[in-house]
């Protein structure tokens, strides 16, 4: 049987790969330009709606 934590991770990095392969990405860069820029949008919104 498989560790939870260990089926996450495996989930997390079939998503990963297929939202990469679906936006067209060439490098893990992209990919970390893509996180960052999205986590930095949902932060200006989780700010904006607190204030």
């Amino acid at each position: 049987m498989d560790n939870p934590f260990r089926q996450l991770l495996r989930a997390d990095e079939r998503s990963y790969v297929w939202l990469k392969r679906k936006l067209g990405l060439k490098s893990e860069y992209q990919g970390a330009w893509l996180a960052w820029g999205v986590g930095f949008l949902m932060g200006l919104l989780i700010g904006a709606l607190w204030l």
